[in-house]
C-alpha cells in the first residue's frame, strides 16, 4: 500500500546523532514551523535574522520543526507525500537552504518534520540529536517525551478533520493581510500556553529533560517542541532550558561553558 514506508528510500544525509566542537557562544533556536504559506514575506525575514545570527555565534542549531510539514501531504499516512514538501519549501525559500547548508549551522528533526528522514537530495546533514562535549550539552527537539508525539506514533497516525483544516488555512489565508496572520499565530501561541498549563504537559516534558540528565549522565539538556521559552536549574546545579518558538519573533537559548540563558530577537517589519 502506498503509506508503507519500507518502499521510501531514505535520507543519506540524517545522522541520528552528532557532535558540536564548540569553544564560544551557541545559539539554539526551535520551532520555525516554516511551510507552504502566504506569509512569505515574514518568513524570509525570520530566516534573514538567523542567518544574521549564524555570524555573530560561533554555532547555531536549529532545534526542530523548522519545517511545516505536518500539515501537508494530504493524507499523513504517506511519508513519502510529506518528505516532497521539504524540498518543495525550500525551492520557495532560498535563503533557507543557505542557511543550512553552512557549516556552523546544525539541523535536528522534530515531529513536524520528521519526514525529512525520507527527503532526497537535500545538500545538508539532519540529525536527531547533538552534544557539545565541552558544554556537556545534548540537545534534541524533545517530542519523544511523550509515546503520542514520538517519532514512531507520528509515522502512523492519521487526522483527516485536520487536514481539511489546513487545507482550507493554506488555500485561502492568502486573503488575509500579514497583520491578520501574525494575530492567529498569537492567539494559537496564547491558547497553547493555556493547554499546557491546564493538562501540565509541560511538566511532563520538564520532567522528560530531568530523566535525559540522569539517564546521560549530562549536565545541560536543552530541548524545543512545547513553545516554552524557560531555563529550569535543578538542585544539583543540572539545568534544562527549552529553546520556545520562532513564530511571531525569535526565541533562542544562548549556551556557552560557563551560562545558559534565553534570547530573544526582534524581526524588522
Amino acid at each position: 500500500m502506498f503509506f508503507r514506508m519500507k518502499k521510501s528510500k531514505k535520507n543519506t544525509n540524517f545522522i541520528p546523532h552528532g557532535i558540536i566542537n564548540a569553544n564560544d557562544r551557541v545559539l539554539v533556536v526551535s520551532d520555525l514551523h516554516i511551510g507552504l504559506t502566504a506569509n512569505k514575506k515574514f518568513y524570509n525575514r525570520l530566516i534573514h535574522k538567523i542567518y544574521e545570527q549564524s555570524f555573530i555565534y560561533e554555532h547555531v542549531v536549529l532545534n526542530g520543526d523548522v519545517f511545516e510539514t505536518w500539515k501537508y501531504g494530504f493524507i499523513r499516512w504517506s511519508i513519502k507525500s510529506r518528505a516532497k514538501k521539504i524540498n518543495l519549501i525550500l525551492k520557495n525559500y532560498p535563503e533557507l537552504e543557505n542557511l543550512l547548508k553552512k557549516n556552523n549551522v546544525h539541523y535536528i528533526a522534530g515531529n513536524h518534520d520528521f519526514s525529512v528522514r525520507w527527503a532526497l537530495d537535500l545538500p545538508f546533514k539532519t540529525y536527531e540529536s547533538l552534544y557539545i562535549p565541552k558544554f556537556d550539552t545534548h540537545i534534541e527537539h524533545g517530542n519523544n517525551g511523550d509515546p503520542r508525539y514520538s517519532n514512531k506514533r507520528l509515522m502512523r497516525s492519521g487526522g483527516f478533520r485536520n487536514h481539511i483544516m489546513d487545507w482550507l488555512w493554506d488555500n485561502f489565508s492568502g486573503m488575509l493581510s500579514t497583520g491578520m496572520i501574525i494575530s492567529k499565530i498569537k492567539f494559537e501561541l496564547f491558547m497553547a500556553r493555556i493547554v499546557f498549563a491546564a493538562t501540565g504537559m509541560n511538566q511532563r516534558y520538564v520532567n522528560y529533560g530531568f530523566n535525559l540528565l540522569d539517564s546521560l549522565n549530562v549536565s545541560r539538556v536543552i530541548l524545543g517542541h512545547t513553545h516554552m521559552h524557560e531555563v529550569i536549574e535543578r538542585g544539583d546545579g543540572k539545568i534544562y532550558a527549552n529553546s520556545g518558538h520562532s513564530l511571531d519573533g525569535i526565541q533562542g537559548i544562548e549556551i556557552t561553558k560557563d551560562t545558559v540563558k534565553r534570547v530573544r530577537f526582534k524581526i524588522s517589519k
